[in-house]
């Protein structure tokens, strides 16, 4: 594997998002569509990928509403 790839997509958002489904799994709550919104707007991933085509701006814009500004503004 080349030494200058950026990891950042590994390590941000799997380890995040698998010890957060981890952790409602231990805690037995339902998983938080606007949490894991905010997880992938944070490491850039598309969470929101609906079976049908639609804009990747309207997909980037539907996160980052859903993600950053209702799950970290609104709700903390």
């Amino acid at each position: 594997m080349p030494q200058d790839v950026d990891r950042g997509f590994d390590e941000n958002y799997l380890r995040n998002i698998l010890g957060y489904l981890r952790d409602c799994q231990q805690q037995n709550i339902d998983v938080s569509i606007f949490q894991m919104a905010l997880l992938g707007w944070s490491s850039d991933t598309l969470f929101i990928c609906p079976p049908f085509w639609v804009p990747l701006w309207f997909l980037k814009l539907t996160q980052y509403v859903t993600g950053h500004v209702i799950g970290h503004r609104l709700l903390g």
